[in-house]
């Protein structure tokens, strides 16, 4: 299934290669340049991790990193328990890059998840209904329902508001 979407970022002129691995360093797809060498993917995806963790615990949460080197860049995107990075020519269409990007991480599952395509759930018809019995007084109230965790990705962090001025006095 990530195989479309793999072709398809790599379908944008100027994108050599692209590599796709999950929350947890697993390699979900390979379609890097052959002269990138093999034996340093488990470093690879360490280092993207820890560089997504550091930002996020040290400054306002990003899900896209774009690395500039003289000759190529590396886009850097994470979304839906996946990271994606992208290796390309500086000239690259980054809008059309984005377009395609925003449909791989919609649509690839990260391996945690599972790969392939799920079974479609059958839904079983509904039961009859039983007779209605006559509403008793609770003696007690039910507590709240805990709050359900939040998936693990991105935090969002209030920004301040900037305060605005005028020749140096407030309004």
């Amino acid at each position: 299934m990530s195989d479309k979407f793999v072709k398809n970022i790599l379908d944008v002129p100027g994108v050599e290669g692209v590599c796709v691995f999950d929350k947890d360093g697993g390699l979900i797809d390979n379609q890097l340049p052959a002269y990138f060498i093999e034996d340093l993917f488990d470093d690879l995806a360490r280092r993207v991790i820890s560089l997504y963790d550091t930002v996020d615990e040290n400054f306002i949460p990003c899900d896209d990193y774009l690395l500039k080197y003289s000759e190529r860049w590396i886009f850097l995107r994470r979304g839906n328990g996946i990271f994606l990075l992208i290796f390309a020519e500086a000239n690259v269409n980054r809008v059309s890059l984005k377009m395609v990007t925003n449909l791989a991480i919609k649509n690839i599952k990260s391996a945690s998840k599972g790969l392939g395509a799920t079974p479609r759930a059958v839904t079983p018809a509904p039961a009859p209904k039983a007779p209605a019995e006559p509403a008793t007084p609770a003696a007690e109230p039910v507590p709240p329902a805990a709050p359900e965790e939040q998936p693990v990705g991105r935090k969002r962090v209030a920004r301040p508001r900037p305060s605005r001025s005028y020749r140096g006095s407030s309004y």
